[in-house]
């Protein structure tokens, strides 16, 4: 059994594409030693994330993340248990990042540049609408 919770928050600096990929090769480097998987997704200042894994795990890393100064104002979408995971092998998503240099960082995901149909699609489901949820917003 795993576990799950997704968060929005809000940015209390800017973020520049450095800082971001930063922020992505720190966390995949400690989510890969808790074992964690997930999905972070940040968009004018507002940041998205769901975070899965064993249970104590991830309520531990969200004590730690919602003590982090870069971000405040955050609101628990979900806590919820899970059967299996959602984002399987992912780390991190970024709507406002392109360029074929991030391409090659570890952890980075294509995902909001695919075009999702028949069986790729189902299996991507809820990544595809918790990434257009928060786009719309």
């Amino acid at each position: 059994m795993f576990y799950t919770i997704v968060y929005i928050s809000s940015a209390t600096q800017d973020f520049s594409e450095d800082d971001l990929v930063d922020l992505l090769n720190i966390s995949r480097r400690n989510n890969i030693l808790d074992d964690v998987t997930g999905m972070l997704l940040y968009r004018n200042g507002e940041f998205m994330q769901a975070l899965e894994g064993e249970k104590c795990k991830v309520e531990s890393l969200y004590k730690k993340i919602s003590q982090d100064s870069r971000h405040n104002d955050i609101v628990v979408l979900a806590r919820k248990d899970l059967v299996e995971r959602v984002f399987k092998n992912w780390s991190m998503g970024f709507e406002n990042l392109s360029g074929s240099a991030l391409t090659k960082i570890e952890g980075y995901s294509d995902f909001i540049d695919v075009a999702f149909k028949d069986e790729e699609f189902r299996q991507q489901e809820t990544a595809y609408n918790l990434l257009k949820k928060f786009a719309i917003s």
